[in-house]
């Protein structure tokens, strides 16, 4: 590794928030509820795997999370002209699909001391990773030539060249 490119992970991973330029324009596909997680499929063969709390925002506010299940009453007349209230059940990850359908990357930039991710879209959504535990319950975004892996404080650049793997007292090694 050459010490231009030293200089250029050194400052990548001192940032309170970092940038992650090259997910820029990626494009969301679909998401899927897994047994332990949640895996959302970006373009390229690129994927995102949550074993943490997300939610998404929509203007101003949180629209739904990985731990909301809504329900929805609905007053409606049924054929004998009375009114019924219906339950609607929206999943997590349906509404996902629905809110992100098709919508891009429009910046990303994770938390230097949570690592927690923070993805905005072109259609104004922002899906929020939140970091639920010290050691565990992070996120993995993965694709052909870059995996990066939050785990609690722990963040681990892998390229086809170099690892780089920060720890929780914030010091940088490269493991390559």
């Amino acid at each position: 590794m050459s010490l231009q490119s030293d200089l250029f992970w050194l400052n990548f991973f001192n940032h309170k928030s970092m940038q992650l330029t090259w997910l820029v324009g990626k494009q969301f596909l679909r998401a899927s509820r897994r047994r332990d997680d949640w895996l959302v499929q970006f373009d390229g063969d690129s994927t995102l795997i949550i074993e943490c709390l997300w939610r998404l925002i929509d203007g101003q506010q949180i629209h739904v999370t990985s731990i909301e299940h809504r329900e929805e009453s609905h007053t409606c007349v049924n054929r004998n002209g009375n009114e019924e209230i219906a339950m609607v059940f929206r999943d997590a990850g349906e509404e996902m699909i629905r809110q992100l359908n098709l919508s891009r990357i429009a910046n990303a930039s994770v938390q230097s001391i949570t690592n927690d991710l923070d993805i905005t879209f072109d259609n104004g959504r922002r899906l929020q990773l939140v970091s639920n535990r010290s050691n565990g319950g992070g996120w993995c975004f993965q694709s052909p030539t870059i995996n990066l892996v939050a785990i609690g404080s722990s963040l681990s650049l892998h390229t086809k060249d170099i690892i780089l793997t920060t720890a929780e007292q914030g010091d940088l090694s490269n493991e390559a």
